[in-house]
């Protein structure tokens, strides 16, 4: 398979060009695009937080609002954010995009809505 140090390239890429494949060091781009990717999730991650306590008094569920969350991330980096910035369109393959939807769903929609219903569950 592919090195998957390689995608955290290709986000460095998605900022810097095609700087980020033809000069420095793979390994300094590998970790600018961590640093991106890490910030990127952290405030989609805060903002989801914060929106939790309104979201929650419609849907009411944990889990539902976690995978709607995780499937929403998945939706606006795809189709808006990267679009933007690497002014291209995205190429869809079924399988690879299942697979990167459940980890959004997985990584990031559950543990960020279990954590913020845990939070508020206990403010309240």
């Amino acid at each position: 398979g592919e090195n998957p140090f390689k995608y955290f390239q290709n986000i460095s890429g998605m900022v810097f060009g095609n700087q980020a494949f033809t000069s420095g060091t793979f390994y300094g781009w590998v970790v600018s695009g961590f640093v991106f990717h890490f910030l990127a999730t952290l405030l989609i991650s805060v903002i989801y937080f914060f929106a939790y306590q309104n979201v929650n008094k419609i849907l009411h569920n944990k889990f539902l609002i976690g995978i709607i969350y995780g499937l929403t991330a998945w939706l606006l980096i795809n189709f808006l954010i990267a679009p933007i910035i690497t002014k291209t369109s995205i190429v869809l393959n079924l399988g690879k995009t299942t697979i990167a939807a459940l980890i959004f769903i997985a990584a990031i929609g559950l543990p960020v809505a279990l954590l913020a219903n845990r939070f508020y569950s206990k403010k309240n």
